[in-house]
């Protein structure tokens, strides 16, 4: 399974809790990037100060938009983009 964390921390405190994290747990965990994909034992972590979404073809990338969010980066956001394009086989909790 594939896990993507969403916490809405600073971009600045990002890095420190992927290291935080790589520490404590035999799973290897990342930063999310820009065009990357869900993989089966990998742990991604939001680390920017937009939004983590996914797109039509199953990969990540950040946007500012919904301007009106004040959470960022927000789990709301990144769950109805996974909803919108992973209907099966996803599952979310908080």
């Amino acid at each position: 399974m594939a896990v993507v964390i969403v916490q809405h921390i600073d971009a600045q405190f990002a890095p420190g809790l992927v290291q935080w994290l790589n520490d404590c747990s035999p799973v290897k965990v990342e930063l999310a990037r820009e065009g990357g994909r869900f993989e089966a034992g990998k742990v991604l972590v939001a680390g920017t100060n937009d939004y983590l979404i996914l797109r039509s073809d199953l990969t990540l990338t950040h946007t500012k938009e919904p301007q009106d969010c004040f959470y960022r980066p927000s789990v709301d956001v990144f769950f109805s983009s996974v909803a919108q394009y992973c209907q099966e086989g996803a599952s979310g909790c908080c």
